[in-house]
C-alpha cells in the first residue's frame, strides 16, 4: 500500500515540471505548437499557442501542489474537453448536416 502511495507521489512531482516545461515551450518556441493548434483554432493559431501554454503552464503549476492535486485534475480535464471540442467544430464547420 505505502509502494503505490509513494509511485503515486512520484508520478505527480515528475508530471509537474514536464506540464510546466511544455507550457513555457508555447513562448519560446510558437512555431512548433502554430501546426497543432490552428486543427482547432484555424483563424488566429498564434494567438492561442500563447494561451494553451499559460493554461498549460497554470496546470503544471497547480500540479506541484499536493493540496491542488485535485483541482488541477478538474482543471486538466476541462482543458482537454475545451481543446477536443474546439478541433471537432473547426473541422464540422461549414459542412452540411
Amino acid at each position: 500500500m505505502q509502494d503505490t502511495a509513494r509511485y503515486r507521489s512520484a508520478i505527480h512531482r515528475y508530471r509537474a515540471p514536464v506540464i510546466v516545461a511544455i507550457g513555457l515551450s508555447h513562448f519560446l518556441w510558437p512555431k512548433l505548437f502554430d501546426p497543432i493548434n490552428k486543427l482547432g483554432f484555424p483563424n488566429d493559431p498564434r494567438r492561442y499557442t500563447y494561451i494553451n501554454g499559460a493554461i498549460e503552464t497554470v496546470i503544471g503549476v497547480s500540479m506541484a501542489q499536493p493540496e491542488a492535486r485535485r483541482l488541477s485534475t478538474i482543471i486538466s480535464t476541462s482543458y482537454v474537453v475545451y481543446l477536443t471540442g474546439n478541433i471537432i467544430r473547426a473541422r464540422t464547420a461549414g459542412r452540411p448536416n
